[in-house]
């Protein structure tokens, strides 16, 4: 059976913890490339993805995204305490009337999306199954596109002999 290069998947899948959406493209190439974008903090599902996308593709360039939103306690924030407390300490010598929005907005006062990230349970395996869910997608795409080539080129000889 023919399958074609050129495809797309998509999968997501929701906890009460997290919200996690993947899309996979492809197109033709000779050999095997991925893009991959991840949030900050997921460089450790680099490789497992990407060994996940070289078995169930192959070859050709693949463009994954995966979107990861955490849901409930796992989406608090974290505020350094440590930090605000310096800033404050030396703005009040500059001024007295600075905002909480502006000393919240101060680099290194609030926690980065990849701390909020680490807090929940079976990320990876998570992100992981809905790769796969995606790659199903993507292969169910790729094989109707081949069979539809297969047909046409079939219609294309059967034409040529024809003549």
């Amino acid at each position: 059976m023919i399958r074609s290069m050129t495809g797309y998947g998509a999968a997501a899948r929701e906890t009460d913890q997290v919200r996690i959406a993947v899309e996979i493209r492809t197109i033709n190439n000779r050999f095997f490339k991925v893009i991959q974008r991840l949030p900050d903090g997921l460089g450790a599902v680099v490789v497992p993805i990407e060994r996940l996308l070289r078995k169930a593709i192959g070859r050709g360039t693949v463009n994954i995204g995966v979107v990861v939103e955490p849901r409930g306690p796992a989406a608090r924030v974290p505020i350094n305490t440590d930090i605000l407390a310096a800033y404050k300490q030396d703005l009040a010598r500059v001024t007295d009337n600075l905002s909480d929005d502006a000393l919240l907005a101060l680099p290194g006062v609030l926690g980065g999306e990849g701390v909020l990230l680490t807090g929940i349970e079976g990320l990876q395996e998570q992100i992981e199954a809905v790769v796969v869910e995606a790659l199903d997608g993507l292969n169910r795409m790729r094989d109707a596109e081949g069979e539809a080539t297969a047909g046409d080129m079939a219609a294309t000889v059967d034409e040529m002999e024809r003549q």
